[in-house]
């Protein structure tokens, strides 16, 4: 069975029509992008090797696995949430299982 855009519409509650969610993307200052909307930044890659432009799953699930603290400002409680529906779509709704990647 495949996911289907209509099945994510009725889900998810996102309309079809319209703007994207996302907007443009781009590789340009991924690090930096994904600690603003996560709220942690990801390693840069080791010494001669390329940059992947990619976020592990058991890297998302390392910074951002445990449950919210408690007492969490509105902005932490954003990004853990941010967090966990990235990781849910890209882990269990739209998969990539070639490299575990959450794109």
């Amino acid at each position: 069975m495949t996911m289907t855009l209509e099945d994510m519409a009725m889900i998810s509650g996102l309309p079809l029509n319209g703007d994207t969610v996302t907007g443009h993307v781009s590789a340009v200052n991924w690090r930096q992008r994904v600690g603003v909307l996560i709220g942690v930044e990801p390693p840069p890659p080791l010494p001669g090797k390329p940059d992947a432009s990619k976020v592990k799953h058991s890297w998302l699930k390392e910074v951002r696995g445990a449950p919210c603290p408690a007492d969490a400002d509105d902005i932490v409680v954003q990004q853990y949430a941010w967090a966990y529906l990235w990781y849910v779509l890209t882990k269990v709704v739209l998969t990539d299982t070639i490299d575990n990647s959450a794109l």
